[in-house]
């Protein structure tokens, strides 16, 4: 085999391999050892639509774990302003409300990066004067006024 045809099939290898990583989904598992953690203000820098953390708290550990969902807004079906609403925030509560379904659970996973840091679940000091109000909450806040009077 010549140098030139070894070389191309080191070229086909090359991509054919990170052809392959590129559509391989990537799911983190890590341990309490190698786990990352992050803050809340890191957290909330990403709040751009080509860059969104959201914290999400898992609903068995109880832990806050932190995604980068930036990659799954075109295909989140809910549709991309509802990312964009909610970026750099924790989402729990907005993730119940809407039933999400185990499949939900299960491609979150591939978006994980690390855990709150212990200090910004207990943060008490956070700006809550300046956080603007989004159709979420707005309609959390308008299913709670149906119910406590009686609409259906």
């Amino acid at each position: 085999m010549s140098q030139t045809d070894k070389s191309e099939n080191n070229k086909k290898d090359e991509t054919t391999s990170t052809k392959s990583e590129a559509t391989t989904p990537i799911t983190i598992e890590a341990t309490d050892n190698d786990t990352k953690t992050i803050d809340l203000k890191e957290v909330m820098q990403h709040n751009k639509k080509d860059d969104i953390w959201i914290i999400l708290r898992d609903k068995t550990t109880n832990v806050e774990k932190v995604y980068d969902v930036t990659k799954f807004l075109d295909e989140h079906p809910g549709g991309r302003e509802v990312l964009l609403d909610v970026a750099g925030k924790d989402v729990t509560q907005d993730f119940i409300d809407v039933g999400h379904s185990s499949t939900a659970d299960e491609l979150l996973t591939k978006y994980y990066i690390g855990d709150l840091t212990k200090e910004a679940t207990n943060e008490q000091n956070v700006d809550t004067e300046n956080v603007p109000v989004t159709f979420t909450s707005c309609f959390k806040s308008f299913k709670t006024f149906k119910s406590k009077f009686g609409f259906k």
